[in-house]
Parts: structure tokens; sequence; C-alpha cells
């Protein structure tokens, strides 16, 4: 039972929820970003019942690129999703999320400059889209279109110095 809770726990870090595109009326979907590794497939749609707490999944959008951390566009009609990837592949994916059944198409990707971008964030106005990195310490800085997608990168800043932590 404690490795299941650790599981839900874990996945929770990447989880959005779109109230939106609910399929009942006492019913969330849940987005849920996982590490594309064990079988894992990408981004999970997940119901949540929120009567019984029982959560089903509804379907997957693949990305085999780690989508492990998710953020939600303020008018929910995008999803973002970090590639947590080394190289050309990390960046970010832009998704629309379908009104009507909840499911997500990808829009497009960009770079993001820094090796496993770990974390994203989109502001209140839905306008810019924030992105940090944990290999290298980088932080860009992306504008979002009025369609959702994501345009080029505007603003990187890398980060130097040392972590008190001598092991990492």
């Amino acid at each position: 039972m404690k490795s299941f809770a650790f599981f839900i726990g874990f996945l929770a870090i990447g989880m959005t929820t779109d109230s939106k595109a609910q399929p009942g009326p006492t019913a969330s979907r849940l987005y849920v970003g996982t590490y594309s590794v064990r079988g894992s497939e990408g981004i999970y749609s997940v119901d949540l019942d929120r009567k019984t707490g029982a959560l089903s999944i509804a379907g997957v959008t693949k990305n085999n690129q780690n989508p492990s951390f998710l953020a939600l566009h303020p008018r929910k009609k995008y999803l973002y999703a970090v590639n947590e990837a080394n190289g050309e592949t990390a960046g970010v994916s832009a998704y629309t999320i379908d009104k009507a059944t909840g499911t997500l198409q990808l829009l497009n990707q960009r770079a993001t400059e820094g090796a496993g971008p770990c974390h994203i964030s989109i502001d209140k106005s839905g306008k810019l889209a924030f992105v940090s990195a944990y290999g290298g310490g980088v932080f860009t800085t992306l504008p979002v279109e009025a369609n959702g997608r994501l345009g080029t990168l505007v603003e990187r800043i890398q980060y130097a110095g040392s972590n008190p932590e001598n092991s990492r």
C-alpha cells in the first residue's frame, strides 16, 4: 500500500486538472505527466470521481520525451509539458484540449536550450511560458501565441554557482 501511495504522490507532481473537459457532473479530468519508462507512454488523461475518489484512465497522449511536469493555460484550452530530456529533444510541448472529450492534440514543440527541463509555468495573462532546466541551471521564457502555440525563445538566463550540497 505504501508503494501505491508513493506512486500516486509522485504522479501528482506532474498533474493538473481541467474542469471544463469533465466526463460527468461528479467527475473531473486530470492530466498526469510521467517519465516515459517502464511502460509509461506519456501524458495520461485520468477521470476522478469526486464522490468516491475513484480514478480511471481515460486515455493517453503518447510522448516518449518524459513529459514529467505539466501546466494548464489560464483559459483551460491548452496544456503544456516539459520534455525532460537532454540534447535537441529537451524542450516543451504545447497541446490543445478538446472541450468535448478532453483529449490532447499536439500543437507544437520548442527547444529550451537547457538539459533536463523540469518545470513549466504560464503567467496569469497566458502570454508567457517560463521553463527551468535542472541540468545546467537554465531559465527560459517563450511567448504563448493566441492559438496556444509556443513561440520562439525570447529569453535565456544561464545561472552559475554551486550547491551547498557537494555531493550533488
